[in-house]
């Protein structure tokens, strides 16, 4: 009797002893999971690149929904008839859907105006503004400069689509001027810390928006800060430079295909 339990005491120690050993190889076989790497702060240059192409695609998706509009208006029968009301009527309806601009307008090739969305008293040419100039030359949907209205008073980005003959004679043009405040409460969804800054500017320097305090900077030249010199210079580029308000930050900038090189857009990031 005693043989037999000294014999079942060696048979448990040898089953717990491979039990033991099947736990270590199953352990040992088993890949030690990597620790994840501890978030770093982004880089002034990664966060300046990323913010620039949210900027830069947003004003692609703004820029060519207004060419869009305008080819739909210059090829409409009511913009290319002779009945003022009828074409007036039209272009009311079609502002009232697009509030993104400040006026809807066709114009003669002399620049008069002979279809508005703004009620007015007097006659109003259009023709000593850059984006009619500019369609005039081009034939094509342009982007102009920073404009008040001369109508409706609003700060505004001058946009503009030739009317064309079917033999390719210019007809008259149509604009849509893109409401600055309206693009500025775009912009203010795109990411940046809030001692960054974001500028957009025309051919001349001038300030269509900067993020923040955009409306308090409406209009004003930068191009003779650093800045704006590099931008206005270079076109697509980056560096340290001191911004519009002076401060110095790494700055990332280019310009939307859709504008043609008529708008330059920079981020700028402080280290």
């Amino acid at each position: 009797m005693r043989d037999e339990k000294k014999i079942l005491l060696v048979v448990q120690s040898i089953l717990s002893f491979a039990m033991l050993l099947g736990f270590v190889a199953c352990a040992s076989a088993t890949p030690t999971p990597e620790r994840a790497p501890f978030p770093t702060r982004a880089q002034p240059q990664d966060h300046a690149h990323q913010a620039l192409t949210d900027a830069l695609a947003e004003l692609e998706y703004d820029l060519m929904q207004a060419r869009s509009l305008l080819v739909f208006m210059a090829k409409a029968d009511a913009v290319r008839g002779e009945s003022k009301s009828e074409c007036e009527t039209f272009i009311r309806k079609l502002l009232k859907t697009n509030p993104q601009y400040t006026q809807l307008g066709a114009a003669t090739p002399n620049g008069i105006l002979y279809c508005d969305s703004e009620t007015r008293a007097r006659q109003v040419s259009v023709a000593d503004r850059l984006y009619f100039s500019r369609v005039i030359s081009e034939h094509d949907f342009v982007v102009g400069e920073y404009v008040i209205g001369r109508v409706t008073l609003a700060p505004s980005m001058g946009l503009a689509f030739p009317i064309l003959n079917a033999d390719k004679s210019l007809r008259g043009v149509v604009i849509a001027p893109l409401k600055l405040s309206w693009l500025a409460q775009r912009f203010s969804e795109i990411n940046i810390p809030v001692t960054g800054e974001m500028l957009v500017i025309d051919t001349y320097g001038n300030l269509l928006l900067r993020d923040p305090d955009a409306t308090d900077w409406f209009g004003k030249n930068i191009s003779e800060t650093p800045i704006g010199n590099a931008m206005l210079t270079k076109i697509q580029g980056s560096g340290e430079f001191a911004g519009a308000d002076g401060e110095t930050r790494y700055y990332e900038f280019a310009s939307p295909q859709a504008a043609r090189k008529n708008l330059i857009v920079a981020v700028g990031i402080k280290k």
